[in-house]
């Protein structure tokens, strides 16, 4: 069974963050409406490289012990909505969340954080997908289709959870999407 660290964070810390995380992501799930492909991915391949500079840039990991904070600050609130913007858009938002979050949070808060403003930004990002026509019935057939390979990862990231050393992981992760961003920066400029 897949289960998340059930570690306690204070509702009026992740409430706000997670309001703002699905505020941007209804702004950016519109603005994928009305941008023409070939920009859309020049703007992918963009988000990619600077997601990949983050992961090689970023060393300071959050502390190890100590509660979650009581209350979202307004820096926080600015980190959610950008995630939410990149989200809606171009489907990565961890990388704003990760850099921004990773700064203050231990390894388990931060995933938990994610966890839980994830499904309320998500659940919306699809509605406004479905309004706006980008959710079709062959999308959900490639979603379904999908499935069973990101259950797999979800598996294979708990059960490696505490096995890779971040930096590794950090470096790897960075190296893959440095590679993707190029390849989709080539072919959108060409």
């Amino acid at each position: 069974m897949v289960r998340v660290d059930p570690i306690k964070m204070s509702r009026a810390y992740w409430g706000w963050i997670a309001v703002f995380m699905v505020v941007g992501s209804v702004v950016g799930a519109f603005a994928l409406k009305y941008t023409p492909s070939r920009e859309f991915q020049i703007v992918l391949g963009l988000v990619l490289l600077a997601s990949a500079l983050m992961f090689f840039i970023q060393k300071k990991s959050g502390r190890e012990t100590g509660p979650s904070p009581e209350r979202a600050n307004s820096g926080d609130m600015v980190a959610a909505t950008v995630s939410g913007v990149f989200s809606g858009f171009v489907g990565i938002s961890a990388p704003p969340l990760v850099y921004y979050f990773g700064r203050y949070l231990n390894k388990r808060y931060l995933r938990r954080l994610l966890v839980l403003i994830y499904i309320p930004a998500v659940t919306v990002q699809t509605g406004v997908f479905i309004l706006n026509g980008l959710f079709t019935f062959q999308v959900l057939i490639w979603g379904l289709l999908m499935l069973p390979s990101m259950f797999f990862g979800v598996y294979l990231g708990n059960l490696t959870f505490n096995m890779i050393s971040e930096s590794f992981f950090r470096k790897l992760l960075g190296l893959i999407l440095i590679i993707a961003s190029l390849r989709l920066l080539f072919l959108g400029i060409l």
